[in-house]
């Protein structure tokens, strides 16, 4: 017999103290639900577990220099939980999921009847009594039309309705890294637009060559700027099957562009970008492999110096070009108003 437990009186003391410091820690769980896009046949559910860090507390535009430091450093060397056993309901159903290798979880529900476009809520939790600890947490899945006539907006962020100073990599980290989703600078005028068009009628869709990390920062930018709600794409780096492209956002953003367009093949969209990088190049490929769904092309120009707006390069052909948002006006107002219609979604097999 060990001579801890000769004493009986001690071995009582003893084996408790060392049992708790044996046992695995618990661990604070951060549950994050994407912004994703459906139709009315079918919901789509995708999301992420994490470590729960200090820096996981509401924002502030007065936070300092350093905590937002810490939250961006945070937020992109997240510590995925694998394995994690979650349930996702949406209204009234329920299903079981696990985590994968990158903390990743997804899985789609059929409903019963077709649904209307528009934004529905989901819930995600723990599934299992578990010595680890996370909050139940809500999201939001946008339900996009798939009959016609329907009209959307696809838009990406990075200086094209967000100042990001893509091309000037000093400024665009020095923001990045000491700012947060509150303090970021939008582009101005730009949501005003946005509500504009949201108001007639046209549901958004935001793409970005960002990473899945800035996730959260991304929709509090959104929502603090008055933008109108939307789904988002953001970019999973990595290598394999289920991820994206991690040197060419190029590429990204046409695989992305290329599902969604095939995804709604009857709805027709505006696509806005910027000319810091290849929004221009992107769109136009688009347009040539769907031309019937795309209404009209809108290029902020952030190089001013690149060409005149009086004389736009071969580049930017048959799109419009502005400087300042309020020129949107004049293109917005020739986009078609979309009509609601008794058109019956075509009930198809929902995939992801």
């Amino acid at each position: 017999m060990s001579p801890l437990y000769c004493t009986p009186t001690l071995g009582k003391l003893i084996k408790p103290v060392l049992g708790r410091l044996l046992a695995p820690r618990p661990l604070d769980i951060r549950i994050d639900i994407y912004n994703t896009y459906s139709h009315p046949n079918g919901i789509f559910v995708r999301g992420r577990a994490l470590e729960k860090k200090p820096t996981d507390v509401p924002l502030t535009i007065a936070d300092s220099w350093w905590t937002n430091l810490q939250r961006t450093w945070h937020a992109l060397e997240s510590d995925e939980v694998t394995d994690l056993e979650l349930w996702v309901q949406f209204e009234g159903q329920k299903q079981s999921v696990t985590t994968d290798n990158e903390g990743l979880f997804s899985t789609t529900f059929v409903p019963d009847n077709t649904l209307n476009p528009g934004v529905y809520s989901v819930e995600v939790g723990l599934r299992t009594p578990s010595i680890h600890r996370a909050a139940t947490v809500q999201g939001q899945v946008f339900v996009h039309p798939l009959q016609s006539p329907s009209w959307g907006v696809v838009s990406d962020i990075d200086d094209t309705i967000l100042e990001s100073h893509v091309t000037q990599r000093l400024k665009m980290f020095k923001k990045l890294l000491f700012g947060n989703g509150l303090t970021a600078t939008p582009v101005s005028g730009m949501s005003e637009i946005y509500q504009k068009l949201h108001q007639r009628g046209y549901t958004f869709h935001y793409l970005s060559g960002s990473p899945i990390n800035l996730h959260q920062r991304l929709r509090a930018f959104l929502d603090h700027q008055g933008f109108p709600e939307g789904s988002m794409d953001l970019r999973h780096w990595g290598i394999g099957p289920d991820t994206d492209a991690i040197l060419s956002s190029s590429t990204y953003k046409l695989q992305r562009l290329q599902k969604f367009f095939q995804r709604f093949p009857e709805r027709r969209f505006v696509l806005i970008g910027d000319s810091g990088e290849k929004d221009p190049e992107i769109y136009s490929a688009i347009r040539k492999a769907f031309p019937h769904q795309v209404l009209g092309i809108a290029i902020h120009r952030v190089h001013r110096l690149e060409t005149p707006s009086s004389t736009p390069s071969q580049r930017f052909k048959d799109m419009f070009l502005f400087e300042e948002a309020e020129e949107l006006d004049a293109f917005i107002a020739q986009l078609p108003t979309p009509q609601k219609s008794d058109h019956p979604s075509d009930r198809a097999n929902f995939t992801v």
